[in-house]
């Protein structure tokens, strides 16, 4: 969520944006539209209370103990939907780079970026959770879902043919 929406801090150059953990139940009776619905539901929920400190929200988990987890969530799903950063210089150009850390900061992070009217997509895992091939399997089902919903966004059940 970006924080962005004060306009005090648009001379600030950082990235202002909060993780916001997001829980629902999904069940397979759920069509997609029914999903989405339901996640759009919850994120205006953790809009409207995003002033709660984040020490309180990991003192109310039931993770809050457990060192070795991030006390609030382990799937990331980010979308960077703004304009292409770069620098506008005379007679140079530029371009965004990804660059890694060789560490992972969650289990599972999948990340889309916009560039040239589509997205750029990423996977990052722990690889003491995911073999190379669950995560290129992960990954692969991430690609396909785009067409399978647009295709038909009532549909009930991944692994049927809708």
């Amino acid at each position: 969520m970006s924080r962005r929406a004060n306009a005090g801090l648009d001379p600030v150059m950082d990235c202002l944006t909060d993780l916001m953990p997001l829980a629902f139940a999904v069940g397979a009776d759920l069509s997609f539209r029914d999903l989405v619905r339901s996640a759009r539901s919850e994120v205006l929920d953790l809009v409207r209370h995003r002033d709660v400190p984040f020490g309180e929200l990991v003192r109310r988990t039931a993770t809050a103990g457990q060192l070795g987890r991030f006390p609030l969530f382990q799937t990331v799903v980010q979308l960077n939907d703004g304009p292409e950063s770069g620098l506008n210089l005379p007679g140079a150009t530029a371009e965004r780079l990804y660059a890694h850390s060789g560490t992972a900061k969650f289990d599972l992070c999948i990340g889309l970026a916009a560039e040239n009217e589509a997205f750029r997509g990423f996977l990052d895992c722990a690889t003491d959770l995911y073999a190379p091939a669950t995560a290129r399997r992960i990954a692969d089902r991430y690609r396909t879902l785009p067409a399978s919903v647009l295709a038909d966004p009532a549909c009930r059940s991944p692994r049927r043919r809708c």
